[in-house]
């Protein structure tokens, strides 16, 4: 995979973030839910 994770990330929609954390939530390792939509906000911007 080219790039970082963040990069890819960065590249998916709030919507697919969050339906792959939802099938997948060890993905990010222990992150807390609040940490997690300011993530996808601030992704959006």
């Amino acid at each position: 995979m080219d790039g970082t994770l963040l990069e890819w990330l960065a590249g998916l929609g709030q919507g697919e973030l969050a339906g792959l954390l939802a099938l997948r939530p060890d993905v990010l390792g222990p992150v807390p839910p609040r940490r997690l939509s300011e993530l996808a906000e601030r992704l959006d911007a």
